[in-house]
């Protein structure tokens, strides 16, 4: 049973998950210098048809990543609108999108790194330890995340070659482990990259 469900279906769902896989694994190559340890355009996860895992070199956060590594985990959805146009993205990316919310308003809320360095909370009776006006960055996180899909965007459509390439192998196999994907990567791309191996 497990093995027919990790087995090559070759239809257009899989078509749709190589695409959407292929963007973020490329954006994580280009913006974050990190080549992806392995694709998959099917998995046997019920809840997720497919994945990239990236291990980054490093377990902080700086402000200058904060719009790439959104545009990262926009990627799926920016790869689909520009192989598919805008009016066939799917639903697939809701997940993404969720992640990517959240991970830049934990970042600007909670952690200081919006253009005022507050920490945000619901105005609680004894809560006067945080700020509680959230209009402002409410606005800063919608811009960031603007920005992010943008620069996914923009960073795919010069990409473009790489991007139909890794797809197109996706779409007839279920996975790419990271050797594989460097050589497509060094292949394909418009110009070198100093990937981070340290």
């Amino acid at each position: 049973m497990l093995a027919d469900i990790r087995q090559n279906s070759k239809d257009d769902m899989q078509s749709i998950i190589a695409v959407h896989e292929s963007g973020h694994a490329i954006l994580s190559a280009v913006l974050l210098q990190t080549i992806p340890e392995v694709i998959y355009s099917i998995s046997s996860d019920a809840d997720s048809q497919g994945f990239v895992f990236s291990k980054l070199a490093w377990n902080y956060t700086s402000r200058k990543e904060l719009v790439p590594r959104l545009a990262m985990m926009l990627g799926g959805y920016a790869a689909e609108e520009i192989i598919f146009g805008k009016e066939h993205v799917t639903s697939g990316a809701s997940g993404d999108i969720q992640k990517a919310t959240e991970f830049i308003s934990f970042k600007f809320k909670k952690s200081g790194m919006g253009k005022t360095p507050i920490s945000y909370s619901l105005p609680f009776p004894n809560g006067i330890e945080t700020y509680h006006n959230f209009q402002t960055v409410e606005e800063e996180i919608k811009e960031a995340i603007e920005q992010g899909l943008e620069l996914a965007k923009a960073t795919l459509t010069k990409e473009k070659k790489l991007l139909l390439a890794m797809s197109d192998y996706l779409s007839d196999n279920r996975m790419l482990k990271k050797p594989e994907i460097e050589e497509l990567i060094n292949t394909h791309i418009s110009k070198p990259i100093s990937f981070i191996t340290n």
